[in-house]
């Protein structure tokens, strides 16, 4: 324990300084959250730097460090600190240091005890622990000593312990002993008896005048311990430390029985052989002193060595039952651990038993240090706990070391005296079955004189006892442990039966192993070890039997640990042969070579034994062992056969059974584990009833593993697969030979046919395409009942089966393959997509490619086709099932195979056409393979058959380049692999990580040659080869380029600091004779190799450069950066050449040259490939895309023929260079579009502009003119404009200038014209195109004249504080408004120089845009706080409400040409167009760039807006509705609104909800007519007007109906009452004199309202069948009827009887008689199916309408009740309400899938696409008299109003119908969930709640055309054509021909 001493100073204490030195050992740092430290520390001390090695990383703030050598830190020692903060992406940032003052120290620890102390120190936002060690009078202890103040005495000889207690410890120990039995737990008197009867038999055989010393010091050890646990503070502990206690009393015996056997050492009769005193007691002392430390601090730990052992007992022992049973009742006699038989009796015993002893091989097994410990501790574990089951099983193939684990353990409890017998069997020295029972007597007899008198009495009861096994086993053994067992003192007796499976065969061994589970009825603390193979006949003896079970893992099933145990082994037997042959270098053996054996032997310690014992042999020991290193378990060692031999004539005899090479083959080849089923389905009738597949394996279990979770199958070893399958060594004629060919063909036939009777469309029932498969919560189960493990197994590994069969030809094969090609590819692709497995597919379809190249050509191709499917769609394929038909199937290329063979066979899916890209061909991209992390660097072999990566993980690996199979890992790094290069031969990889280390790799075995070099001081980013593979050049991010030699790993030169910042790349010249590196410092640098003096430094990217490359021939040097810009310089002159290449929208990653000189290759963070002419820095191709992250590597096959890619998305990607997409020079922009105008004389012409070009787009004829800007090198374009009439084009740059262009030619007309102190974001033409106006980064306003190039008016200063961000013209020419960073607007008048207003601050972030209105009354401005502003320019203040709807910054607006509308665009890619005049959208969000726009147009006609955006396009949007548009929408409730009802008038909707109110609302504005009605105290029901709009009803689970003023909201009369639960719905009759209503008492009731304040129940009528709610009522048009609907599901229909006066009650007034009283008399029932929701008559009253609960929306015949329509398919859940148009002509349904629909009322057929706008389930819908207007209630809490036009035929595809080249096509689906708000994210189309409604791919989604685009500039544009597409819960129907054309 260590004390801690903080910052205080206390007085120097007596000790001086020279008695003590401190030295400084340990430092930790904990953060206290604010900065997280770097594992970068410097330390220095009395001016010198001093080793901080890092330890440890405890947690994210928690660090360690070592400081070795330890520091003396004298009193006037100064100590400094410098941590560092832990390292982000862009820097790692050095925090203040912390100063320690060495006499604080000193201070601090003055007076303090003890020899480890830790000094804290906080410093800012650290806390610093110094560990300090103490060296007193020359003594200096190391840490793995005791600290702090000692509490027990010094170890070992020199202990002290103070004043003698007395002349005789020992005795004074007995009474110490007698004592702790008043305070010894109750469980623990049993030990304490045996303990004390040991510790007085040591008393008395101690002479009585002089103790030995040794012994003396012994006992007063033992007497402290004995106080100190008597102690009253320390009793409590003797209970909750029970097993530590128990282990005292059993040193305490075993200390006894040492003490008395050296005290008659000298005595003649004893012949015991003594230990060494010495050691035995210091042994004593030791764990003395352990367990009191134990004791001390809680730990509750029972396990201890017995330092002392007795070879034989010598106690005599009584022999009669009744002097045993006294010893065990005596509590102070018993001696259960040193009594034992002897004499003659012990004769009589061993000639009467015949026992058999262990053979002497036995007692030098057992487990190496440091090995098996995981297997013994759980073992030991068992023995301890008296409440496991009494029976362990250790089971384990042959060699796996089950013996060495038995012996170990029996070692260890002959010391605690608990093993009581000990049985080996072994097959060579046959031992009988028989023999066990009568040997564990015997040995019973031995061990305790309890259980010889019993076993005694046994034998002389019965002559007989030991005939029969059975017999013997009762009388001889369970009978005396029954008897004695409990009370034997300390812990159970211990049995073991050590290779149960190899005792000989018989009737006698069946016998045997029927008495094993006889010992689970025995005490369990009476414990029973069995060791065997794991043979069937001993597994079944323990099958359902409550037997603890250890299985020793091998083969695949080898863990770590046991990997681990096996590496010790090999390891110890190494060091030996090392030992006896000097000559071995001192590397010998190499320690990843010696792992990889380890690894070989997968936990097969007899393959191990093995393997050491040949290396130790051969005549070339270091040969050898490379060669079983590389070889591993496919090694042939002849002992190894003759094992394997023995087994199978073991198991089979000299004939196996027929099915023997069917199953092991199917085993032994299996690609992953099989269990018995998957056999039987795999080889059908393969297998008769007398050679099942149980049998063989039975046979097979010594060999084969059978895994009791689920049963799957498994070698024990690989090695016995390489015997079974090689000729020679078992020979090609033995019936046991497995022909790799032959089991490959069966394999391959039986996963085929498997596949072809298995796979079917949408195998798993999956029910919506919408969902993914992540999202269907039941997916696991569906996949283990539709897909089972023999299937999951065909589908992933047919092909590698196919790999091994050789004839080609095999017509059943080919056949098959055809079979699975044609009619199930796309059906095993669902399976791959459900078991997570879509990545293999690809590599498959190559692998069968090349195999049916021979036999069939065609077929190849397809199979070659669909690999590229698999490729291309991998992520619709393995993100959901349906998007194999839905998504990937109608995007494939049309020419491709798979295209025209599937496509017809699924009609119900969308079909695609592209303009102006290639659409009928696959992407380039060949192929791709996916490591398991992301991959940071990869590099081709010279001959281009391997790749090498480096990921972001320790290992390294090598990989096959045409099917991406993992050919070699390289392991030793200790964290990630930054960069990993092979040499110029190929034969050596280079590799460099994290851990700061460089390792140089044999590339073909993967074993380390060289290193690791550890020159760095942190990470290293990137290493090269010198052209002669002799030397390394290596960056690191600690600032250095060093070069080495690969051999010797010195540095030629000492490394000089010259680069200020990180070092990311380096590459060798090909001359060797000059380094480049690049940095982070923003330069590239070029050394000389051999001196390391600098040659250049080129500058000019303003970025970090993360990517360097030197073409082969040495001429040029690209460097590429995170301002996105690649620049190609000639290495004659170090000039840059060429212009730098700007069409990465991404960090600069990746950079390679072509092996021709020609191309230069790079890879971006921009996720894109992208190839360069390297003369002149054009393009040279398409960028390739498909990688879903950074692109961090390129690289160059050396054949040219493919192209390599690794990116951050864990994936490398190979392209085809005969593939590449054909660049088009005029189709995609460089950069950003800036700016947008329609010139005024070509309205028809787009003009726009982006960094480098003039861009002219003519959308009518989609012709596409580009014209480059003739720019300074200097002048980075920032910003531009146009002039209005399109001739003039105005740049701001980074160069602070501004230049003129003449926009037909590009050139330079005035420029540049300076004024500006910084770059230049905002330019605008005036009106009239004589003025210009910029905005600065310099905060100022500038005004120029256009012709002249001078300065009209500026700087316009001293308002903003920021950035001016953009400027505009008022349309008159004399006002110029600017926007700032400084989140203000001002406007300027050009005249005065000065501000209009005062500044306009408004906006809570950046201004970004500006836009005046045309005719100049109003501004508006857009920001980064994702609003617009419109202001009044006259006033300057802002005239309307913020417009919202963007989420992200506003970075575009523009006014519609009659100022009624305006149009934004932002960084959120999403478009908005609002109406100035209320605020609403007008139109949008529309999605469809998929980047940040920036800039916005409106058409001159006002019908459509252009956009342009960061993506390189520009759109033109269609903002006219097209369907059916929600108007507004009113959230007025606070929880769900249940019902919704219009005003005769149409003016207001009166609405109720779930929080007990009714509201009023006025429709075209959402402005309540009067307050909340709120005299409900439950959810409102429904709501509904009297035809005079005087009256409003509204009925609520309260259980009321409450009547209003229906212009006032007043309350009217009273609540009524009468229905017994709560009231769901009500109705006026069309004179609004009457009202029924329905609730949940199952009752409908008729009210007369003609006198609202004293209104009577007319009638009460139950006529349902049943007693379920009644969800709806309503009258009939003329009155004459009502009709109730239940949840039962049937529909009553009511004639309204009017009753004659003569009938009322005499007693009613003369005003009750006024009105005729009125009944309901029951006409007609229909009966539905399910429970119905809604009713309602149609206008003509001959019809009815119902709607509900998973039942079809029907229209029913009133008078005969027949059903006219059945509306079974629409909304995809329960329809909540229903109604008929005011003409009857269409029905309107409001469902639970929160859509409105609209049918026909006649056919039944749909006329619009569903209304989507509400969030939630709609709950209620009504509509207006003349038909025009909608609303609708939701669960969303929301009421909205739709506009309607029903007399207009609104119908589905019509209104949505485009045309674009001739095409025609719908643009959106049926369902309306393709709509103007769908996104694109990822590539996936989303509907509004974002639903998956395609996928499109990369080279798509920039010309994708969404449901209102009109036309698309800069990207290959693809259309949609939506007609027949089926998704949702229809996908299903995909397969069917649609009903619409």
């Amino acid at each position: 324990m260590s004390s801690r001493i903080g910052l205080g100073r206390p007085p120097l204490a007596s000790i001086q300084a020279g008695a003590y030195t401190v030295r400084l050992t340990e430092l930790t740092i904990v953060s206290d959250g604010w900065y997280r430290a770097s594992r970068l520390l410097e330390l220095v001390v009395d001016g010198q730097n001093r080793a901080a090695v890092f330890q440890t990383k405890k947690s994210d703030l928690h660090l360690q460090w070592n400081i070795n050598p330890s520091v003396v830190v004298s009193p006037t020692a100064i100590i400094v600190v410098q941590p560092y903060e832990a390292r982000t992406l862009i820097r790692r940032k050095r925090v203040n240091a912390v100063t320690i003052q060495g006499d604080v120290i000193h201070r601090a620890i003055a007076g303090k005890v003890g020899e480890r102390h830790e000094y804290l120190h906080h410093a800012n936002g650290f806390r610093i622990t110094l560990s300090l060690a103490i060296q007193r009078d020359g003594r200096f202890r190391d840490k793995s000593q005791s600290t702090g103040v000692l509490d027990t005495p010094g170890e070992f000889g020199d202990i002290s312990f103070g004043p003698p207690t007395a002349p005789n410890a020992w005795k004074l120990s007995l009474n110490a002993m007698n004592e702790l039995k008043k305070v010894v737990p109750s469980d623990s008197l049993g030990a304490w008896t045996s303990a004390r009867t040991a510790l007085k038999s040591a008393c008395e055989a101690m002479p009585t005048d002089a103790v030995d010393e040794d012994l003396q010091r012994l006992g007063e050890q033992i007497q402290d311990l004995l106080l100190h646990i008597q102690k009253p503070e320390e009793q409590e502990r003797l209970h909750s430390q029970n097993a530590t206690v128990s282990s005292f009393f059993d040193l305490l015996i075993n200390a006894s029985m040492c003490a008395e056997d050296y005290s008659k050492s000298d005595a003649k009769e004893n012949s015991l052989v003594v230990q060494s005193r010495d050691d035995t007691l210091k042994n004593f002392a030791r764990w003395f002193s352990r367990l009191k430390r134990n004791f001390n601090e809680r730990k509750n730990i029972g396990i201890y060595e017995a330092p002392y052992r007795r070879e034989s007992p010598r106690t005599p022992t009584p022999s009669t039952e009744h002097e045993a049973k006294s010893e065990v009742d005596s509590e102070s006699e018993s001696e259960p651990e040193t009594r034992s038989v002897t004499g003659e009796e012990d004769d009589r015993l061993a000639n009467y038993l015949d026992p058999q002893f262990t053979p002497t091989d036995l007692l030098d097994l057992y487990c190496l240090g440091g090995t098996r410990e995981d297997y013994i501790s759980k073992i030991i574990s068992w023995l301890d706990d008296e409440k496991a089951p009494n029976i362990l099983w250790l089971c384990g193939g042959p060699g796996t070391g089950k013996t060495c684990i038995a012996w170990s353990i029996i070692a260890d409890l002959e010391r605690k005296q608990r093993s009581a017998s000990e049985f080996f069997f072994r097959r060579a020295a046959p031992h009988y079955a028989s023999q066990l029972w009568k040997t564990t007597a015997f040995k019973l007899a031995k061990f305790h004189p309890a259980f010889k008198a019993v076993v005694v009495a046994a034998l002389k009861n019965d002559s007989e006892v030991t005939d029969q096994i059975a017999t013997t086993f009762e009388k001889l053994v369970a009978q005396p442990l029954r008897d004695a067992a409990d009370h034997l003192g300390g812990k159970g007796p211990v049995f073991l039966i050590d290779g149960l499976d190899q005792c000989s065969l018989g009737v006698d061994y069946n016998e045997l192993l029927a008495t094993l589970p006889l010992w689970l009825e025995l005490p369990r603390r009476c414990k029973l070890i069995i060791t065997s193979r794991p043979q069937d006949n001993i597994a079944k003896t323990f099958e359902g039997k409550e037997v603890e079970r250890l299985e020793l893992l091998t083969g695949d099933d080898a863990d770590y640990s046991t990997n681990g145990d096996v590496a010790v082994y090999l390891n110890h037997r190494f060091s030996q042969i090392k030992a006896q042959n000097k000559a071995l270098p001192d590397a010998w053996p190499n320690p990843e070579d010696v792992q990889k054996i380890a690894n070989s032997a997968a936990g097969f310690f007899h393959w191990a034994r093995i393997a050491a014992d040949t290396i130790a042999g051969a005549p070339d020991i270091e040969r050898q062992f490379t060669s079983v290193a590389s070889s591993g378990s496919a090694t042939k060692f002849e002992p190894l056969d003759d094992l394997f031999g023995d087994l199978l004539n073991y198991s089979f005899g000299s004939e196996p059974a027929p099915t023997f090479r069917a199953t092991m083959g199917a085993i032994a080849l299996a690609r992953a584990p099989l269990t018995m089923k998957d056999l039987q389905h795999l080889f059908t009738g393969r297998f008769g009833e007398t050679n099942s597949v149980e049998e063989i394996c039975a046979k097979l279990l010594p060999i084969v593993a059978i895994h009791q979770d689920d049963h799957h199958l498994s070698l024990r070893h690989r090695s016995i697969i390489e015997f079974l399958t090689d000729p020679k060594r078992v020979g090609e004629e033995s019936p046991y030979y497995i022909d790799r060919s032959k089991t490959g063909r069966n394999f391959t036939v039986a996963c085929l046919k498997i596949m072809q009777s298995g796979l079917k469309f949408n195998i798993c029932g999956l029910k919506s395409s919408h969902e993914s498969n992540d999202d269907v919560s039941s997916r696991t189960e569906l996949v283990e009942k539709f897909i089972p493990s023999h299937l999951s197994y065909a589908c992933k590994f047919w092909a590698d089966h196919l790999r091994d069969v050789s004839d080609k030809r095999d017509n059943e094969i080919v056949n098959l393959l055809r079979n699975i090609l044609h009619f199930r590819f796309l059906y095993w692709l669902e399976v791959l997509s459900l078991i997570d497995e879509v990545d293999i597919a690809p590599r498959v379809l190559l692998t069968v490619s090349e195999w049916l190249e021979t036999s069939d050509k065609e077929l190849s191709a397809f199979a070659a086709d669909a690999g590229r499917f698999a490729l291309t769609f991998r992520d619709p394929i393995a993100h959901s099932v349906p998007h194999i038909y839905v998504s990937a199937l109608p995007l494939a290329p049309t020419d491709s195979r798979i295209y025209k063979h599937y496509k017809d066979r699924f009609p119900g899916t969308f079909s695609v056409t592209h303009f102006g890209g290639d659409g009928n061909g696959w992407p380039a991209m060949r192929f791709a393979f996916r490591p398991r992390d992301y991959v940071h660097n990869i590099c081709l072999h010279p001959e281009g058959k391997r790749v090498v990566t480096a990921l972001n993980d320790p290992v390294v690996q090598v990989w096959g380049t045409s099917t991406g199979t993992s050919l070699l890992k390289l392991t030793g790094h200790g964290s990630s692999v930054r960069t990993a290069v092979y040499s110029p031969s190929g034969k050596r990889i280079a590799t460099g990580s994290d851990d700061k280390s460089i390792r140089i790799w044999d590339a073909d075995t993967g074993a380390l040659l060289y290193g690791p070099y550890e020159m760095h001081t942190d990470w290293v980013r990137s290493v090269s080869w010198s052209p002669d593979g002799t030397k390394l050049v290596s960056g690191s991010d600690d600032r250095l380029v060093k070069v080495i030699t690969v051999e010797t790993g010195v540095p030629l030169f000492e490394a000089v600091t010259v680069h200020t910042d990180w070092v990311r790349a380096v590459a060798f010249h090909p001359d060797g004779n000059h380094v480049i590196s690049g940095s982070d410092d923003r330069t590239m640098r070029i050394w000389d190799a051999a001196t390391g003096s600098l040659v250049a430094t080129l500058e000019g990217h303003n970025g970090y450069i993360r990517a360097v490359a030197v073409s082969p021939d040495g001429k040029r040097l690209a460097s590429g950066s995170d301002d996105c810009q690649i620049f190609i310089y000639d290495m004659d002159t170090m000039a840059r050449h060429g212009s730098p290449i700007t069409a990465h929208k991404g960090s600069i990653r990746g950079l390679a040259f072509s092996p021709d000189n020609k191309l230069l290759l790079s890879g971006s963070d921009d996720c894109t490939v992208r190839i360069w002419t390297a003369e002149t820095g054009k393009r040279y191709c398409e960028p390739l895309q498909g990688h879903s992250a950074a692109v961090a590597s390129v690289a160059f096959s050396p054949d040219m023929r493919q192209v390599f890619s690794g990116g951050e998305d864990a994936s490398i990607r190979v392209w085809d260079m005969h593939a590449l997409p054909m660049w088009r020079p005029t189709q995609e922009s460089t950069g950003p579009f800036q700016t947008l105008v329609l010139p005024l004389q070509d309205k028809a012409t787009i003009l726009s502009a982006d960094g480098a070009f003039i861009w002219k787009w003519q959308p009518d004829s989609n012709q596409v003119e580009s014209l480059a800007f003739e720019t300074p090198d200097d002048h980075t374009i920032r910003s531009t404009a146009f002039s209005a009439d399109g001739t003039r084009v105005v740049t701001g740059g980074s160069d602070r200038n501004i230049y003129i262009w003449d926009a037909s030619t590009g050139k330079p007309v005035i420029g540049p014209l300076t004024g500006h102190t910084d770059d230049i974001f905002g330019v605008a033409f005036s009106s009239d195109g004589r003025l210009i106006a910029s905005g600065s980064d310099d905060n100022t306003v500038w005004v120029w004249d256009v012709e002249t190039g001078e300065s009209v008016c500026g700087p316009l200063q001293g308002q903003h504080n920021g950035s001016v961000r953009a400027v505009c013209f008022s349309p008159d020419g004399k006002h110029i408004a600017s926007g700032s960073n400084d989140r203000t607007v001002v406007i300027w008048s050009i005249e005065t120089g000065l501000p209009v207003h005062p500044i306009m601050q408004q906006h809570s972030d950046w201004v970004n845009a500006l836009a005046y209105s045309t005719d100049g009354r109003y501004l508006a401005s857009s920001s980064d706080d994702n609003t617009t502003l419109i202001w009044d320019v006259e006033t300057g203040q802002v005239v309307l409400q913020p417009l919202k709807g963007h989420t992200a910054y506003v970075k575009a607006v523009a006014w519609s040409f009659d100022g009624k509308y305006i149009v934004t665009g932002a960084q959120d890619k999403a478009i908005y167009v609002f109406n100035v005049e209320t605020g609403a959208v007008l139109s949008g969000p529309l999605y469809g760039h998929v980047e940040h726009i920036h800039a916005v147009k409106f058409s001159p006609d006002g019908s459509s807006v252009i956009s342009a955006s960061l993506d390189g396009t520009i759109r033109i949007w269609d903002i006219e509705p097209r369907s059916f548009s929600r108007s507004s929408t009113f959230s007025a409730h606070g929880d769900w609104v249940h019902c919704v009802a219009l005003s005769p008038d149409s003016s207001y909707v009166a609405s109720g909800g779930d929080d007990s109110t009714v509201q009023v609302q006025d429709v075209s504005t959402g402005t309540e007519r009067y307050p909340a009605l709120s005299s409900h105290e439950d959810w409102v029901r429904e709501v509904c007007y009297s035809s005079d709009g005087e009256l409003l009803a509204s009925c609520s689970d309260d259980g009321t109906i409450r009547l209003w003023n229906g212009r006032t909201g007043e309350r009217v009369g009273e609540p009524l009452r009468g229905h017994a639960g709560a009231v769901l719905s009500i109705s006026f009759s069309p004179n609004g004199r009457r009202l029924v209503s329905g609730g949940e008492d199952s009752t409908v009731r008729l009210w007369d309202v003609t006198n609202a304040s004293t209104v009577r129940q007319l009638k009460v009528v139950s006529a349902h069948s049943s007693s379920r709610d009644i969800n709806s009522v309503a009258f009939s048009p003329d009155g004459s009827q009502v009709v109730s609907a239940s949840a039962a599901g049937d529909i009553i229909v009511y004639d309204v009887v009017l009753l004659d006066t003569t009938d009322l009650n005499p007693t009613q007034s003369s005003m009750e008689r006024i009105v005729p009283s009125a009944s309901l008399q029951p006409r007609r029932t229909f009966e539905g199916q399910g429970a119905v929701l809604s009713v309602a008559f149609a206008p003509d009253g001959n019809r009815l309408v119902s709607a509900g609960d998973n039942t079809p929306t029907r229209v029913w015949d009133v008078f005969t009740g027949e059903t006219l329509v059945s509306i079974a398919n629409g909304h995809t859940g329960p329809v909540r309400s229903v109604l008929f148009s005011p003409d009857g002509k269409q029905i309107i349904s409001g469902g639970e899938d929160a859509t409105i629909r609209i049918w026909d009322a006649e056919s039944g057929a749909a006329l619009s696409m569903p209304l989507r706008g509400h969030s939630n389930k709609i709950l209620s819908v009504d509509v207006s008299s003349d038909g025009q207007r909608l609303v609708s209630g939701s669960a969303d809490n929301s009421v909205a109003v739709w506009e309607l036009n029903l007399d207009r035929r609104v119908t589905w595809p019509e209104s949505f119908t485009r045309h674009k080249g001739g095409v025609e096509f719908c643009a959106v689906d049926e369902e309306g969930i393709f709509c103007d708000n769908s996104t694109l994210e990822d590539g996936w189309v989303r509907g509004a709640k974002s639903e998956a409604l395609f996928w499109i791919p990369p080279t798509y989604r920039k010309g994708l055309w969404m449901p209102q685009t009109l036309g698309v500039m800069g990207a290959a544009e693809t259309v949609v054509d939506l007609r027949r597409y089926k998704h949702g819960t229809a996908w299903t129907y995909c397969q069917e021909e649609t009903s619409k054309s």
